[in-house]
């Protein structure tokens, strides 16, 4: 049954019949417990990315107490309350006991204003209460407040040490969320413990689908620059390009923890990246965001002390990847030639490792190329979501009309980037005595467009649910027409 279903199902006679055993009114929890996050965080992390400058602003709130802390980021009104991730099984739970007829009652440390909002979305509680006027309701005081709201006993639950008070002065136990150090320290207790819901929480590999370690394949692009001058037979050209990719690697990585920070309320609305790490609450937010200051700073640490004008390259395309995070991702437009910058910053990273001259066909070849490639993703998010009847595309700034648009000037980008090869072609490749059989490379411009329209037939069709990039390194034309590039490439330099 989803958030907002009634509890009771008149169409099959269904009535709210009272337990005998079944009344004692049951607090609810609701950070941790009711919902798998921290609703605090979450409005803040929200509001950050909206609105930035009355965020900040709003910790220094802090200085008058916690409870005034969660009333100035309610009023930010920032969180998507409907699209956070309920802790389902215990969720169910509740509303079979109100479906027994036991009186639910939500009593939160999280702000009034904010708790009613759930309590109205859900519709199973009989009263809500949060902190509010400057008291913080968590522990003694959640304890008191419950002991002269239900002076004949309650149960309550909950999910953290901050619980124990309560639990200690309630009837009985609901762990909702607990990890095994609070399960142990409740059962010490000696309350009974009515029903337990452990709460999935991220290992190993959760962490390595957040930091999207697949997404790092795109840096191989570091190493374009160092085949494309033949310098692929220098051994500190090579050592320095290996340590560049794995620092654009982690600053990646990094970077993409905060994305998902910024994009969890449309992630939570999509059918497949509703089940990222931080959009279902495997991986609280604020563990995310120290894993990725942590990876920021050894990621610029590391690229100071490899090389100067390295260094400068990946500090400009943290700063864009940052400006896109918080602002430019919902522009429609400015959110794909973003991504195209990005990709051509990873070649002026490789080029300046090597310490060679930037070549400008290099350059207009990849902002074409990868322009394309951006707007084809979007374009099938569009044609996708349009076929599903939604008119907007959520967290962008694209509607279903757009397509034509995003088709025409993708296609036309893709056609230029050819076009732009084979200016460099007639101009560079076959002028200059680099290549024993430059004849070869003829071969790649129309392999690269035969590609390039796949891509696109694709995307058209709605199939394109990954970043194309990735989609070729799985698909299996994709890396046939890859390796006929490859064989081109060397029986020119042969």
């Amino acid at each position: 049954m989803p958030p907002g279903e009634p509890v009771a199902d008149t169409s099959r006679g269904l009535e709210i019949v009272a337990d005998a055993g079944a009344t004692r009114p049951l607090a609810v929890d609701l950070d941790g417990s009711l919902v798998c996050t921290d609703l605090l965080v979450e409005g803040f992390v929200a509001s950050l990315f909206r609105r930035p400058f009355a965020t900040v602003m709003a910790l220094f709130s802090l200085r008058h107490g916690r409870a005034a802390f969660k009333e100035r980021v309610a009023e930010l009104d920032a969180l998507a309350v409907e699209s956070v991730p309920w802790h389902e099984p215990f969720l169910a739970f509740l509303k079979a006991e109100r479906l027994k007829g036991r009186p639910l009652h939500l009593v939160t440390a999280s702000h009034q204003a904010v708790a009613e909002r759930v309590a109205k979305t859900l519709g199973i509680f009989e009263s809500v209460e949060g902190s509010r006027d400057g008291v913080n309701l968590k522990g003694e005081r959640k304890l008191a407040f419950l002991k002269d709201r239900f002076p004949e006993g309650f149960a309550y639950a909950g999910d953290s040490r901050a619980d124990l008070p309560v639990w200690q002065g309630a009837d009985s136990i609901i762990l909702a969320g607990a990890d095994a150090g609070t399960r142990a320290a409740a059962q010490r207790l000696g309350r009974p413990i009515e029903e337990e819901f452990p709460q999935e929480r991220g290992g190993l590999w959760t962490w390595i689908r957040a930091a999207r370690l697949h997404q790092w394949s795109k840096n191989v692009l570091i190493f374009l620059p160092l085949f494309l001058a033949h310098a692929y037979d220098d051994p500190d050209a090579i050592l320095a390009t290996l340590f560049g990719f794995v620092i654009f690697g982690v600053i990646a990585s990094a970077t993409y923890l905060v994305n998902d920070m910024a994009d969890l309320a449309a992630d939570r609305q999509h059918p497949s990246k509703r089940y990222r790490p931080l959009a279902s609450g495997r991986i609280r937010l604020l563990d995310a965001g120290l894993v990725a200051g942590l990876g920021i700073f050894a990621g610029l640490v590391s690229a100071a002390l490899l090389d100067g004008a390295f260094f400068v390259f990946v500090l400009l395309y943290l700063a864009l990847t940052l400006l896109y995070s918080f602002r430019f991702k919902r522009v429609a437009m400015l959110d794909v030639f973003v991504i195209a910058c990005l990709f051509t910053l990873r070649l002026m990273a490789g080029i300046a490792l090597i310490g060679v001259e930037p070549s400008a066909w290099l350059l207009s070849f990849s902002l074409f190329l990868f322009l394309s490639l951006a707007l084809a993703k979007r374009h099938g998010e569009i044609v996708r979501f349009g076929a599903e009847g939604n008119r907007r595309l959520s967290g962008r700034g694209y509607v279903a009309g757009d397509s034509a648009l995003t088709l025409t000037f993708g296609a036309a980008s893709g056609t230029a980037a050819v076009l732009v090869m084979l200016i460099y072609l007639v101009n560079e490749a076959f002028v200059h005595a680099a290549y024993a059989q430059p004849v070869w490379l003829w071969a790649i411009p129309p392999v690269l467009l035969l590609w390039i329209l796949r891509i696109w037939l694709v995307s058209n069709h709605g199939d394109l649910d990954d970043d194309p990039v990735l989609y070729a390194l799985r698909d299996p034309a994709s890396l046939f027409l890859a390796g006929l590039v490859t064989l081109a490439f060397g029986a020119a330099l042969l």
